[in-house]
């Protein structure tokens, strides 16, 4: 697709997005489960009222219903302005906005559902945000590593071999004057750490076995 990260049609797009904005403005209930995550996403990709269409989907973050919560957090992150990339990172620790088991969902988002424009960049501000907040995300969920497994899946979604090197040296504590910190401090999430390294590795192996090919 030309407009998003989503790999669906211009005409798809125009669909999503027309429902989004009739569900927004009251002209219709409600969206079918099956594209309500994806139908409010695309409405922040598209948005040409950032500050409008982010607060809405925030306030629909605050509802009662589990998949209605999860769906916009997740969609948060398809907003399209930078400024507001920041303001979404901002809201990770606030509690009155984002409960602690629902951080993963806005990062993810982030990462996933970002408009073209903003992905890579968006990557990359997670990843520098993951590291810059460690101390403080291995001290608020050391003790739930379900969560800060996820937050750091979210965070390390970068796929080039700049991160390959940067996620090594980071995992390795290369960063502090004491390494074995760092080894410590990743016990609970050690096996994700390594599992997303060999991922990269194996991934960028075969991109540069097969390019040719490909081409």
């Amino acid at each position: 697709m030309n407009k998003s990260n989503f790999l669906i049609n211009s005409r798809t797009v125009k669909v999503l997005q027309d429902l989004y904005s009739k569900y927004r403005d009251g002209e219709i209930p409600s969206i079918h489960a099956n594209i309500y995550e994806i139908a409010l996403a695309v409405g922040m990709n598209e948005s040409k009222e950032v500050e409008k269409d982010f607060n809405y989907v925030l306030q629909l973050a605050q509802r009662n219903n589990p998949v209605e919560v999860r769906a916009a957090l997740l969609a948060i992150g398809g907003v399209n302005d930078p400024n507001f990339v920041n303001r979404a990172l901002d809201m990770v620790f606030n509690q009155d906005l984002i409960s602690s088991q629902n951080i993963p969902l806005v990062l993810r988002g982030l990462g996933v559902y970002a408009p073209r424009s903003l992905l890579l960049a968006n990557r990359e501000l997670l990843w520098k945000w993951f590291t810059s907040n460690w101390k403080v995300l291995h001290k608020n969920y050391s003790s739930t590593l379900g969560l800060l497994n996820m937050v750091f899946s979210a965070c390390a979604g970068q796929t080039n071999e700049d991160f390959l090197i940067e996620l090594k040296s980071w995992s390795e504590g290369r960063d502090l004057p004491e390494p074995s910190e760092r080894i410590k401090e990743i016990n609970g999430i050690q096996r994700t750490v390594l599992n997303r390294i060999s991922y990269l590795e194996v991934s960028l192996r075969c991109a540069k076995r097969d390019t040719d090919d490909v081409k």
